[in-house]
């Protein structure tokens, strides 16, 4: 017997002390890398969206995967290849955890096209960020 499910997650991460060293030639390399990384887990990465501190990702989650998993898997494995292919001209590292969010299957168009316009987004005046703690700040 087979089941029917969608399970949706936006999932949002910070650089280490909220440096600013995700570059514009990061966008690709980094949306690539979380997409693999998730499909290695079962996943599915609908969407990256890249700002200079911070990272989102709308992913399809698969029943047998903790939301955990797949952050760690994609947080580790995405650092360790941007320092291994030194496409980042300086390693990439992380705050500890994530916010994560489920969503239903009618927020995705409109949640992809706020990923993919992160930068323009976070160019403007400061922004209040659902996902942002006080100690972020």
């Amino acid at each position: 017997m087979h089941s029917h499910r969608t399970l949706l997650v936006h999932i949002v991460w910070a650089t280490k002390h909220r440096e600013r060293s995700l570059t514009r030639d990061l966008d690709a390399p980094l949306a690539s890398l979380l997409a693999s990384y998730a499909d290695a887990c079962g996943c599915r990465a609908l969407g990256v969206g890249v700002a200079p501190d911070h990272v989102h990702v709308l992913a399809s989650l698969a029943p047998h995967v903790t939301l955990a998993t797949l952050v760690q898997q994609m947080k580790g494995g995405c650092s360790h290849d941007l320092a291994a292919t030194q496409l980042a001209p300086s390693p990439v590292r992380w705050q500890s955890g994530y916010w994560a969010e489920s969503c239903s299957p009618a927020a995705i168009d409109p949640l992809l096209t706020y990923l993919r316009h992160q930068r323009a987004h976070h160019a403007k005046p400061l922004q209040v960020e659902p996902w942002r703690s006080k100690r972020d700040d």
